[in-house]
């Protein structure tokens, strides 16, 4: 028999007792006056950083949503401390192979998810919706994320997930219709921001409750690089991007 074997039982627990009286000095505590309550304790000096779901609904074919929601993405990457974001779309075309270092570490974490291939535009990563669940890419809370909903979607299952709701008209359509979808999907979701896109010429909606986004063509271009807009138009993302924010920290 080793001589382990011949401690007494209970020898282990004696001696981290021993050594704990020791090594620890008991801390005195404060009595409080019977009644007073507890003192309140500080509020944390650090929270952890949250990555707003974004999603992007078309109230019409054509009307720029796609456009907006990579304005939109690479606003709130220029704002994460990772500097990157993703955009789900239905149609991810990229710039080209990764370039810059967010990106690419971005894309070394979703790849490590088995999320990918990742098109890079700028600083997004652009995935297919066609192969990957919108509720699949917002579980990894790896970045930002938008979803470019698109024309005719399920935009109802888009809004139960998303922290903000964008929903995009262009200057034809006609603002009661926008009105009651808002109000549709602010049954399942939070309620839309409504913007109207390329709204040169929209006296019809001056009165209506949303954002008037001009029109640009270098914007547009801006968009396809994976860039956020300049100008009026780039302060007017701003202030979506903001919205974006402050849903997630209410």
């Amino acid at each position: 028999m080793s001589g382990a074997g011949l401690l007494p039982p209970g020898w282990m627990t004696g001696a981290l007792s021993r050594a704990k009286d020791w090594l620890v000095e008991p801390v005195e505590r404060e009595e409080l006056p019977v009644g007073e309550p507890a003192p309140a304790l500080p509020e944390p000096l650090f929270r952890e950083p949250a990555h707003p779901v974004v999603a992007v609904i078309a109230l019409a074919p054509r009307c720029g949503a796609s456009t907006l929601a990579r304005w939109l993405g690479a606003e709130l990457a220029g704002r994460d401390p990772e500097g990157a974001a993703i955009v789900l779309s239905p149609r991810p075309l990229g710039a080209g192979p990764l370039r810059s270092g967010s990106v690419a570490s971005l894309d070394r974490a979703l790849a490590a998810r088995r999320i990918g291939p990742v098109r890079a535009a700028g600083r997004l990563c652009l995935l297919d919706a066609a192969e990957h669940s919108p509720l699949t890419v917002a579980a990894t809370c790896l970045a930002p994320l938008v979803i470019d909903g698109g024309h005719g979607a399920s935009a109802a299952g888009l809004t139960s997930l998303a922290d903000f709701v964008v929903l995009v008209a262009v200057p034809s359509v006609e603002p009661s219709l926008a009105a009651v979808m808002a109000a549709s999907l602010a049954r399942t979701g939070p309620e839309p921001f409504v913007v109207v896109n390329r709204a040169d010429e929209a006296e019809r909606w001056e009165d209506r409750p949303g954002l008037l986004l001009p029109s640009s063509r270098l914007g547009a271009r801006r968009a396809a690089a994976g860039r956020a807009p300049g100008g009026a138009l780039g302060v007017a993302v701003a202030r979506i991007a903001d919205a974006c924010e402050e849903s997630v920290w209410v």
